[in-house]
């Protein structure tokens, strides 16, 4: 599910940035992400103030519950970077240059979260490109593996070149895949689902 989403993003943000290139399937999208990952993680490590929004997965963002309106999220966090419709009841708001919060029928549902999600700058949008979302308890994009396991107190496996970890909150599914990037694991995106009360 998270390669569809990943495909479909990128697709979507390529037409409306009028950037056309070849079809890929899902499966080249991730290995060309895979090879610029550890490059993306060390530009996102820059000097640059960034502001830090905590994730809840069971009710929201800082300040945001699940259920929240568009209205409500441009209040708390400020313009997006950019919008892209899903569908006839979805639309994503894109925070930054890698993290998404996903409506359905005007309710925040679901995060979604990856480096290369916007790799390319969209003139005259957003307010604060420089916005980062942390998973409590403070599991981020680019973080490797041995470092999720302790924050969550688990053994995590692997496999040769990337895998998907995922777990449960009382409220929600988080799914996580890993990357290997310069011989360690990273993380590469993140989907956090709420089903609410």
């Amino acid at each position: 599910m998270n390669r569809c989403l990943i495909a479909f993003l990128a697709i979507a943000l390529l037409a409306t940035t009028d950037v056309f290139a070849a079809e890929k399937t899902a499966d080249q999208i991730l290995q060309d992400y895979v090879k610029i990952l550890g490059e993306e993680i060390r530009t996102a490590k820059s000097d640059a103030p960034v502001h830090k929004f905590m994730i809840y997965p069971d009710t929201g963002i800082e300040g945001l519950p699940f259920g929240s309106t568009v209205e409500k999220a441009n209040e708390i966090l400020g313009n997006p970077t950019g919008l892209v419709r899903l569908g006839e009841t979805k639309i994503a708001l894109i925070y930054g240059k890698a993290h998404a919060l996903i409506f359905r029928r005007n309710k925040f549902i679901s995060a979604f979260g990856t480096p290369t999600l916007l790799n390319t700058s969209l003139p005259g949008a957003g307010s604060n490109p420089e916005i980062s979302m942390v998973i409590a308890p403070g599991i981020e994009l680019g973080m490797e593996k041995e470092m999720v396991e302790k924050f969550l107190n688990k053994k995590i496996g692997d496999a040769s070149l990337s895998f998907d970890f995922s777990y449960e909150t009382e409220n929600a599914d988080v799914a996580i895949k890993f990357v290997k990037s310069q011989g360690r694991f990273q993380i590469f995106s993140y989907t956090i689902t709420n089903y609410g009360k």
